[in-house]
């Protein structure tokens, strides 16, 4: 009965198409500039070729030519997932046809990219979509990211929400660098020796909120894209017995839900018609401090409300919902830095379990004694080895954690002898233990497009 109910309801969904994909007119105008944007570290350029279809059903076709746009997950008709292109502007994905060379890329859901290929009618399809896409060719974004344009020495530069500079280059380059200093902006591109390859952009909403425990530590936490996808970082640094220990993370995407329940408050705090300081009766230099800066195309407005002050009910609403979601942002600290390492072959690892935990750090340290605490009810330690090498000034480290689709994104940072060098040899390694709090049901680890078993 089941496999009737799933036929009828796609023969009543063929019934319905019309001759020419519903897409194609919304498409035509998507194609002639690309000027969405969806948030990222840089990370290695990935693009691919697709083989053409040796065999399949189709009708008509439309050309898709250097469209940008991001990839999601569908419900599929038997339960599951499926892959879809959301072409930026336009109202509704296209499934992708084969998402092998894509998977095979290391990209999957939450990724964004340019593709080149063809629209066809979903004939055969896994999702109920009217239309799906035959890629051919396509690459993928290093950059993702909120940003401002700011002033160099000799030129203006696109510099993005982690402190990184790039100089816009590509068709998009000048409407972006056209764009007024100091405003939000969303971009994504490639990096290439020239610059930034923008292949998106458009002005951005962002929120933040930052409190300050003197002389105990800060927490903070950023939307980079309010009115978008709702992007988003968290860092916290706080003292312990050892000394500062610092959490980040970061991710592309808010949940519907949660963004709009974010944006409702932002709206009703009505943010630019307060005042930029709320003060208790008295003030010492040690109360704690909570700051909420807004900023749009009309310029940028910073709230500080001192402990103990009155304030608004829906800015402490606002503040209050924004310190829980810093808390449920999956992120990464570290437990040891260094250069000798006793695991002397390049690898990345992953301990799950006491166990696990207890054998790496013994293979790290050479017999060393207990390994440092990690709480497997939410985290996981992660060893990053880079090998042995001949001479000092070689270093590995992870700079990035980031919530890509379901899975968690870690880059990596390392660095090369450029001048002298000590003799001796080194093994450079990082150890984080990575925090799944908030992270969706089943993500994965990936380090630099490779997924950590």
């Amino acid at each position: 009965m089941k496999t009737i109910v799933q036929s009828g309801a796609r023969l009543a969904r063929l019934a319905r198409l019309a001759p020419l994909p519903p897409l194609a007119m919304s498409l035509a105008v998507v194609l002639a500039g690309c000027g969405g944007g969806k948030s990222s570290a840089p990370r290695a350029s990935t693009a691919g070729a697709v083989s053409p279809p040796t065999s399949g059903t189709t009708t008509t076709t439309t050309p898709l030519t250097g469209a940008h746009g991001e990839l999601v997950a569908v419900p599929a008709l038997t339960g599951g997932d499926a892959l879809a292109l959301l072409v930026d502007g336009a109202p509704a994905p296209l499934e992708v046809v084969d998402p092998a060379p894509l998977l095979a890329a290391g990209l999957h859901e939450g990724f964004t990219l340019v593709v080149t290929g063809e629209v066809v009618s979903n004939f055969a399809g896994r999702s109920a979509l009217a239309d799906a896409v035959r890629v051919t060719t396509f690459q993928a974004d290093d950059v993702v990211t909120g940003g401002r344009l700011r002033a160099g020495v000799a030129s203006v530069a696109f510099a993005d929400v982690r402190g990184a500079w790039h100089d816009p280059v590509g068709p998009l380059a000048a409407g972006l660098l056209a764009s007024p200093l100091e405003r939000p902006l969303f971009v994504t591109g490639r990096l290439d020796p020239s610059g930034l390859v923008v292949t998106s952009w458009r002005p951005a909403v962002s929120i933040s909120w930052s409190t300050t425990l003197p002389l105990l530590g800060f927490e903070s936490f950023a939307v980079d894209d309010l009115e978008g996808t709702g992007a988003y970082r968290g860092e916290s640094t706080y003292l312990n017995r050892l000394g500062p220990e610092t959490t980040r993370g970061a991710g592309r995407r808010l949940p519907a839900g949660v963004l709009a329940d974010l944006r409702g408050r932002v709206a009703a705090a009505n943010l630019r018609a307060l005042p930029s300081t709320f003060q208790p009766p008295q003030v010492y230099p040690d109360h704690p401090t909570q700051t909420v800066t807004f900023a749009d195309d009309q310029g940028e407005h910073s709230i500080t409300v001192w402990s103990g002050a009155t304030v608004p009910p829906a800015l402490e609403a606002l503040m209050q919902a924004l310190a829980a979601l810093r808390i449920a942002v999956p992120s990464y600290r570290d437990v040891e830095r260094g250069d000798q390492s006793q695991i002397d072959q390049p690898t990345v690892e992953a301990a799950r379990d006491a166990g696990a935990w207890a054998g790496l750090w013994g293979r790290h340290v050479g017999g060393r004694p207990l390994p440092p605490q990690v709480d497997f009810t939410h985290e996981v330690a992660l060893g990053v080895f880079d090998g042995m090498r001949p001479t000092g000034g070689y270093e590995v480290e992870v700079v990035d954690l980031e919530q890509i689709g379901p899975h968690l994104h870690l880059r990596l940072r390392r660095a090369v002898p450029t001048g002298a060098a000590t003799t001796v040899i080194t093994a450079p390694y990082h150890v984080v233990a990575v925090s799944f709090v908030g992270a969706a049901s089943g993500a994965e680890l990936w380090v630099e497009g490779a997924r950590v078993p």
